[in-house]
C-alpha cells in the first residue's frame, strides 16, 4: 500500500459522518405511537459554511522560517493532500491559526481556521497539540510521518447541499497561497519555496486586542 493512498484512507477516516436515530425519554416511555420517529435521523458534519473565504488569503509553508520544502501528491488520491518534503521525525509547523479539533487518532492533527476552513495534518509520527488548544501559524506542532507533512485544506461546502441535504461528499478541497521568499503564490508541484512567516502573517487572524499585545512585544508600529 502506498504511502498517499495511506493519507488518503487517513482524510477518510478523520471525516467520517456519524448519524443515528435521535430519541428523547419521553418518546421511549410513552405508550403511543410516534409517528415522527422513523424520519428522526440527524447527520452532523464538521465545520460551518464559510462566509468571508479568500482563496488569496495566505498560509505558512509547513517548515521553520527560511527553510525550503516542495510537495507533491499522487493522482490516484480522491482528496488532494499536499505531501511536503520533510523528513521523517523532523518538525511540522502549523500553516495557520486556529483551534484544534478532537480526532480518533492521536497522530492526526485537525485545525479549524478563523474563516471555517481546515487543515488536516495525516500520518504524523508525533502530535503535540491537544484538542481544544489554540495553534498559532508558525507553531511547532508534530512530527513528519513516513510521506513528509501530508496536509489537506478543505472547507464544508454550501454548494453541494440541496434542501438542507449533503448530495455526496460535503467538503471542497484547495491549494492555498503560501508566503514564500517569491511572495504569496500558489505553489507548483515539486518546485522548490523558501518559507517566510513575517509578523503579518503571525498577527492576520489576530483580534485587535492580540495584535498590540504582539506589536508591543516585538517593537512594532
Amino acid at each position: 500500500m502506498s504511502a498517499s493512498y495511506t493519507s488518503a484512507q487517513s482524510l477518510r477516516k478523520l471525516l467520517e459522518r456519524p448519524y443515528g436515530i435521535i430519541e428523547s425519554k419521553w418518546e421511549k416511555d410513552a405508550q403511543v405511537d410516534n409517528p415522527f420517529k422513523s424520519a428522526s435521523s440527524y447527520t452532523f458534519y464538521r465545520g460551518k459554511f464559510p462566509k468571508d473565504f479568500n482563496i488569496q488569503t495566505p498560509y505558512a509553508l509547513p517548515v521553520k522560517n527560511n527553510q525550503k520544502t516542495a510537495w507533491k501528491t499522487d493522482p490516484r488520491e480522491p482528496f488532494k493532500t499536499l505531501n511536503f518534503h520533510i523528513k521523517q521525525g523532523d518538525t511540522i509547523y502549523a500553516t495557520r491559526s486556529g483551534i484544534a479539533c478532537k480526532t480518533t487518532n492521536p497522530q492526526q492533527l485537525l485545525i479549524y481556521h478563523p474563516d471555517q476552513t481546515f487543515a488536516a495534518y495525516l500520518v504524523m509520527n508525533e502530535n503535540f497539540i491537544e484538542p481544544g488548544e489554540e495553534v498559532q501559524v508558525g507553531q511547532a506542532i508534530g512530527k513528519a510521518g513516513p510521506t513528509g507533512a501530508a496536509i489537506s485544506f478543505f472547507f464544508l461546502d454550501e454548494n453541494k447541499f440541496k434542501g438542507g441535504l449533503s448530495s455526496g461528499y460535503p467538503y471542497s478541497h484547495f491549494i492555498p497561497v503560501f508566503r514564500t521568499t517569491e511572495g504569496d503564490v500558489k505553489p507548483e508541484e515539486k518546485t522548490i519555496y523558501q518559507a517566510v512567516t513575517d509578523h503579518d502573517l503571525i498577527m492576520q487572524d489576530m483580534s485587535k486586542r492580540n495584535k498590540k499585545k504582539y506589536m508591543k512585544l516585538h517593537n512594532l508600529k
